[in-house]
């Protein structure tokens, strides 16, 4: 009979995280400023995937009756 490891969430080897790493999640990082989250770049226009077609309406006229 195989045996199965004897570790649950939130320990590795027998022993708990915490005490493997205990400098780990002390601190919060530093914020991330406001203007790094906007894009600094221009938007591109892709081309319409259903080529402008209504796939909904298409889909229902082919299977609905």
């Amino acid at each position: 009979m195989a045996r199965r490891a004897r570790w649950s969430h939130g320990q590795a080897n027998g022993a708990p995280l915490r005490a493997q790493r205990p400098g780990s999640f002390k601190h919060l990082p530093q914020g991330v400023r406001l203007e790094d989250t906007i894009s600094t770049k221009d938007e591109v226009a892709h081309a319409d995937p259903e080529a402008g077609h209504d796939t909904n309406r298409e889909f229902m006229l082919r299977y609905a009756g």
